[in-house]
């Protein structure tokens, strides 16, 4: 057996505490965070399908990241109006990021099965990725195992959350950088390419957390 101490976490300013009566019960928090959710989602993106199951998505995920993005032993101020932020170090910041990678990949209809690449193959693209933000995804993104093995060893899911952030932060950046859509045939495979493999590494990272990463937001 193992113990695993955590700090205190309160909400909206307010210190838990059960013998005062000051409870608050998770099934509560998570039906509130839906509904907020679902209310984002009806003004930003009223036509956008499936709208219940990615507001449940999002409310969740959110309020998992808030707790897991900060060093376990650290107290916790839970507050609404960062939990649901959709920019900054948040569970909507990189499930957005996600969702806006998944839409560059379907516009492109780009179905590459990177794993059944062989290395030659996959080396040839290295002479696309020469800008310092391509450069930033790629160094960003190798670092990921490591970060697993971090959190294993220290039971620190944190480690894998700021990764995801990092991750997300360094993919938005060079989307921002460098234009895919409009790119030459060979260079845009490339970046689409290197689009996919942070798309499938954030979405690993997230899971591993009890994060969904919707297809669309």
């Amino acid at each position: 057996l193992i113990h695993i101490p955590y700090g205190l976490v309160s909400f909206q300013g307010q210190k838990l505490a059960s013998r005062s009566g000051n409870m608050l019960f998770a099934k509560e928090l998570l039906e509130e965070a839906i509904h907020r959710v679902s209310d984002i989602i009806a003004v930003k993106n009223p036509q956008l399908e499936n709208r219940d199951e990615i507001a449940k998505q999002v409310g969740i995920g959110a309020v998992i990241f808030h707790d897991l993005y900060n060093n376990r032993i650290k107290n916790v101020s839970f507050a609404w109006e960062q939990v649901l932020n959709f920019d900054g170090a948040t569970g909507p910041y990189i499930q957005y990021t996600c969702a806006r990678a998944n839409s560059i990949l379907r516009k492109n209809d780009f179905k590459l099965q990177v794993y059944s690449l062989k290395p030659e193959e996959l080396l040839s693209y290295s002479k696309y990725y020469t800008e310092s933000c391509t450069k930033n995804v790629l160094i960003t993104m190798e670092s990921y195992w490591r970060a697993v093995d971090e959190a294993a060893m220290r039971y620190e899911p944190c480690v894998i959350a700021r990764f995801s952030y990092a991750l997300a932060q360094a993919f938005n950046q060079f989307y921002q950088e460098c234009n895919i859509q409009n790119s030459e045939y060979e260079l845009k495979q490339a970046r689409l390419l290197l689009t996919q493999l942070v798309l499938r590494t954030i979405q690993e990272a997230m899971s591993l957390l009890g994060i969904q990463s919707p297809d669309e937001m």
